[in-house]
């Protein structure tokens, strides 16, 4: 796992997926309704990384009650 942030697009990327620095990794990202997180998937559709938009905006329970209770529950 590696988190990087953004300062200047105040955005937080947490890769989860091996990053080889190859393209094209990502096959498909999800939007979350509502919420500034972004999840990104592989070619097998696993979830390779989660991107957080506005960073200095969200609270640890803003994020913790938009992305981890509402998605892990799917």
């Amino acid at each position: 796992m590696k988190i990087q942030y953004d300062k200047a697009a105040d955005a937080l990327y947490i890769t989860l997926g091996v990053d080889d620095g190859s393209r094209g990794v990502v096959q498909r990202t999800e939007r979350i309704n509502g919420s500034p997180i972004a999840l990104d998937y592989d070619a097998e559709g696993k979830i390779f990384g989660i991107e957080v938009f506005e960073v200095s905006s969200c609270s640890p329970s803003q994020f913790q009650d938009d992305f981890l209770l509402q998605y892990a529950s799917k």
